[in-house]
């Protein structure tokens, strides 16, 4: 079966290469599902890639921030070494605190770069620059970029360094698919040759919330009774196989979670089953309100039954057939890098829009977890164990892009922040503290946790009655100590040209707009666009009517238009990049026309009230944006809670408001 196996996978890599001899094009992608074997097949193309230039140099970049360099180095250059003997590789990293004592050697063939030590700043930023630009000019240079969903933004500063690179991903970007330059080791051959296990959706998403938006206990326990009994059967089918099958479960990465660890341990408790929860610092703050007779939820937990104490460790316990431990509990530590093949139940609490997210998750459950001894069970057997149980995770359709290009150039001049930290008020004792409200102590932490670091270390002394004055004051606190400093802050980026081309991915929100800026690139006839909410939507459907001559969509992907803002979330408080959705120019004069609604958030990351504080500092940023690139005006467009328009026009640092039909009053003048 390994032979097998192999021979697939290595005529995929095979397949590549003849693309590379033929199209002449410099990027290519390898489609792969988790599980598929794509450490072997990376190691295949490393060893072809030195026989046929001995003198290269090859860098293997993971964008995963797991620690999925190691084990890739580890499987090629230990596991497979007798497949790949011309490879002479070293694992890339440094203890050093000064980099001048950093050094690349010469001396090998292959290095293995983790995402940690790739960064601007960084102990090898230095060092990399020299061995990629000077060290290695006369030889042939190749990029291998496994998990290429990710971005890459270090690494490819030195694209032209590399005569090749070579995407891999269970989840490539669609653009990184394109005909010619792409190979896809197809899910079902995967099943067919018993590499992965066959999906079975025992249940799409089952909803747990009331209809204020709260936990209902209730709908939870049931569900987790429901699919206790469904793994309960599942167990049995392993019998004879020398194999502990088990379930995992993936919770809400927020508050929520601990919640719902709380009546998912309690249902787990009443059935004995043992369980082990991938535990953050965070978490450990509630062990005290945790029932632990039949789990571990931490490191010296785990020892209790294995005599196990470092995280690793116990995580390669947990990973193995013959483990005890039937239940993982996971947020998202479980998505890379910590394979389980043993595992063949999903259970998804946690509502996630990301098709990414799911299946990568998915792709963790469908390991075989016998590829070397798998002939020797029976048929029925072997049928059993191919088989991973994926009950609440939405199957969504995947969504196809659309490449366009522009036919008219549209420039905009740009702003960024001079200084990256916003004004902080230094005396936070000067705050008015509440001092009555909730006295749970579980609501309190989640209050504590909104504050900023810097404000907690602030605090660091304080009594338990001065605690639950300061988690009861949070609001005032955030407010209170940051303001947004834009008016002394914003100063001009420069002009930026729109993209030559781009791409939209195709969703529900779709307008005809027969003149603007764009052309689709594969259908010069069509005229349907799509769009990123039903308000922008809206929108754009408008601004077609008015017949300007030069507009556009400000398309996201490979844009330069963007405006730097300070980003509040949680009471943290983040730079982050804005791109106004709509670019106009009329008369002479540029107008940027941003669109937000409040009837749903887009934000998955965002709460309500985050996003409403989200939407103010862009506000106040376009405000003082407008008063320094003189020329522009700024124009937040806002569909409220009753479903009416207000129009926030910013020119020369001064504000005016319009609504509802007036909204588009400033370019009709």
């Amino acid at each position: 079966m390994i032979e097998r196996i192999k021979f697939i996978q290595e005529t995929k890599i095979d397949e590549l290469l003849t693309l590379i001899k033929d199209e002449g094009e410099k990027e290519y992608t390898v489609k792969a599902p988790t599980g598929s074997g794509k450490t072997y097949m990376q190691g295949y193309l490393i060893n072809k890639l030195l026989e046929k230039y001995p003198n290269s140099k090859i860098i293997y970049q993971t964008l995963s921030k797991a620690g999925l360099p190691i084990q890739a180095f580890n499987s090629i250059t230990d596991k497979f070494k007798n497949n790949f003997k011309n490879i002479n590789a070293i694992l890339l990293s440094t203890n050093h605190s000064n980099e001048e004592r950093i050094s690349i050697s010469e001396n090998y063939n292959t290095y293995f770069l983790p995402k940690q030590l790739n960064i601007k700043g960084g102990n090898l930023e230095n060092p990399l620059k020299d061995f990629l630009i000077y060290k290695t000019k006369n030889c042939q240079k190749f990029l291998i970029i496994d998990e290429c969903h990710e971005k890459a933004t270090n690494i490819m500063k030195y694209e032209n360094e590399f005569d090749y690179v070579f995407n891999f991903s269970a989840t490539p970007k669609k653009e990184q698919t394109k005909p010619g330059r792409f190979v896809e080791l197809e899910e079902e051959v995967c099943e067919k040759y018993n590499l992965i296990k066959t999906k079975v959706i025992d249940d799409k998403e089952v909803d747990i919330l009331k209809t204020d938006g709260t936990l209902d206990t209730n709908k939870l326990k049931n569900r987790i009774q429901k699919s206790i009994s469904k793994f309960v059967s599942i167990q049995n089918d392993y019998k004879g196989t020398n194999i502990n099958p088990a379930m995992v479960i993936q919770i809400s990465n927020d508050f929520k979670g601990l919640d719902e660890l709380k009546i998912i341990l309690e249902e787990l408790n009443k059935k004995d089953l043992l369980w082990y929860f991938e535990a953050t610092i965070k978490d450990k703050n509630f062990e005290n309100e945790i029932n632990y007779r039949n789990g571990f939820a931490s490191n010296d937990r785990v020892s209790l039954l294995t005599g196990i104490e470092a995280k690793e460790k116990a995580r390669e316990y947990i990973k193995q057939n013959f483990s005890t431990i039937p239940v993982v509990i996971f947020k998202l530590a479980f998505k890379e890098g910590f394979d389980m093949p043993r595992a063949c139940y999903l259970l998804q609490i946690r509502s996630t829009q990301s098709e990414t997210l799911n299946e990568q998750v998915i792709g963790r459950i469908r390991r075989n977890p016998c590829l070397v001894d798998f002939d020797d069970f029976s048929k029925e057997q072997q049928q059993k164990i191919m088989k991973a149980y994926i009950d609440g995770v939405v199957q969504q359709d995947t969504k196809e892009i659309e490449f366009v290009k522009r036919n008219h150039s549209l420039e905009i001049e740009t702003t960024k922040l001079k200084n990256k930290v916003p004004m902080k008020i230094k005396n936070i004792s000067k705050i008015v503290l509440k001092d009555v409200g909730i006295e749970n102590i579980f609501e309190l932490k989640q209050k504590w946790d909104k504050l900023d670091g810097q404000i907690k270390l602030s605090l660091k002394n304080i009594s338990k009655e001065e605690w639950i004055k300061y988690c009861l004051s949070v609001e005032n606190i955030n407010k209170e100590y940051f303001e947004e400093d834009y008016k002394n802050n914003i100063i001009s980026d420069g002009k930026k040209e729109i993209q030559n081309e781009t791409f939209y991915r195709i969703d529900k929100y779709q307008t005809d707009i027969s003149s603007w800026i764009w052309n689709h690139s594969s259908n010069q006839t069509s005229k349907r666009y799509s769009f990123e909410s039903d308000a922008e939507k809206e929108v754009a459907h408008d601004l077609a009517r008015l017949k300007l001559s030069l507009w556009g969509k400000n398309f996201y992907n490979g844009s330069k238009i963007s405006f730097e803002y300070f980003l509040n979330q949680k009471g943290n408080i983040l730079i982050s990049n804005q791109h106004p959705d709509f670019l106009i120019e009329k008369n002479g004069k540029k107008y940027l026309v941003e669109v937000k609604s409040y009837r749903k958030s887009n934000e998955i990351s965002l709460d309500n009230d985050d996003y409403k504080t989200k939407v103010e500092s862009i506000k106040k940023m376009y405000k003082e944006s407008s008063r320094v690139t003189k020329n522009q005006v700024y124009v937040m467009i806002i569909a409220e809670n009753n479903g009416g328009w207000a129009s926030y026009c910013y020119e020369n640092g001064k504000e005016d408001t319009f609504y509802n039909d007036d909204r588009f009053n400033f370019l009709t003048e």
